[in-house]
């Protein structure tokens, strides 16, 4: 064997840069694979500590961190680590959790760092050291931008979302900016290479779509799509110029206090009891009880504030689908107390005014 390897190496055909190769049971020999990704791969959280990474079916095999069994169908590959890999580069830890898709055959990655950094090249390496990998100039800076917070009242299909934006929010976001004139004009932040269109990608690896509508009068409309379903704990970071915005798919409502201020009223619409759970669209085209209605107390719920005060509600629901909740206090209620009820996966935010 030595002699056979001399005479390779003689003319050539041996070189100690070879590119690694894995045999596998079937004894096809499978090249080893390096991914490479670029800081333009990654989707930044609004506090700059971290970052999501995608890795499609194809990166994921190259890796493997799947393996493809079928059509639909992928396990769990002998890349794939069991905890967290971390690398340390000078003295910072960049941790990166790795979660399959055993449907879609994608591996999302999140990276996280215990402090700032700025580093041209990080890789995790796989296995016996064949598969890495590489990314090139992250930057975790720790430096958050500002973050305007709002709801949106997903559809029935849970795919779809519309939120509104008022003119002082279109303007913070400088999506919008007030002329001489007086007329609302575009801002510096409208993304004009995409016509209003942003794409975010979350942690479980949806695919967000917001198309950003603005009108004369400064306002702005943002519709939403995903390619899967998403629910309460859904969160869409939309980063907007030095602005971040956040969007989860919770029900938020104003009450305005009676004036003995121990009772309240609001109406809910058949969107938000749909969101909610607590009514259904039957296949008949009826509303019906949904899941979250809570049955054993008769549409009655009660919480209690920080400052020990007992709110009950009690929620009337209608054959087309909208709701009334009636609030009422063992005590006076104070403009501005919050009021959370949680119903399945999504929350009701009820402000007092």
């Amino acid at each position: 064997m030595k002699k056979f390897l001399s005479i390779l190496a003689a003319v050539g055909l041996a070189s100690t840069a070879a590119i690694s190769v894995v045999a596998c049971g079937n004894n096809k020999i499978i090249q080893a694979e390096t991914v490479n990704k670029t800081a333009d791969d990654l989707v930044l959280a609004p506090d700059h500590q971290s970052a999501t990474l995608k890795l499609n079916q194809v990166e994921a095999l190259k890796l493997e961190l799947v393996v493809q069994e079928s059509e639909n169908k992928y396990v769990n590959g002998i890349n794939l680590p069991a905890s967290d890999q971390a690398v340390v580069v000078n003295g910072t830890n960049i941790i990166a959790t790795f979660t399959p898709n055993l449907e879609s055959g994608i591996v999302m990655v999140v990276l996280k760092a215990d402090k700032a950094i700025t580093v041209p090249e990080v890789t995790f390496v796989f296995g016996d050291g064949n598969a890495k990998l590489s990314i090139a100039n992250l930057n975790l800076d720790f430096i958050p931008r500002q973050i305007i917070r709002k709801s949106a009242i997903l559809g029935a299909d849970h795919q779809s979302a519309t939120l509104k934006l008022n003119a002082s929010e279109t303007i913070t976001l400088g999506l919008m900016k007030l002329g001489d004139s007086g007329h609302y004009q575009f801002g510096k932040n409208y993304p004009y290479p995409t016509n209003g269109v942003l794409t975010t990608t979350l942690n479980n690896g949806t695919s967000v779509q917001a198309q950003i509508d603005l009108s004369a009068d400064g306002t702005g409309t943002i519709k939403l799509t995903s390619d899967q379903p998403m629910n309460g704990n859904s969160n869409v970071g939309l980063t907007i110029g030095d602005c971040v915005l956040m969007i989860d798919y919770n029900v938020v409502k104003d009450a305005v206090m009676a004036s003995d201020h121990q009772s309240a009223t609001l109406k809910l619409n058949a969107s938000e009891t749909i969101t909610l759970g607590l009514m259904k669209l039957g296949d008949s085209g009826h509303y019906q009880f949904g899941k979250n209605y809570p049955y054993p107390t008769n549409g009655v719920l009660t919480t209690t504030l920080d400052n020990g005060t007992s709110v009950q509600a009690q929620i009337d629901l209608n054959a087309d689908g909208t709701g009334t909740i009636k609030l009422t206090s063992n005590q006076p209620m104070n403009a501005g107390s919050v009021i959370v009820f949680l119903f399945g996966d999504y929350i009701l935010m009820i402000n007092i005014n």
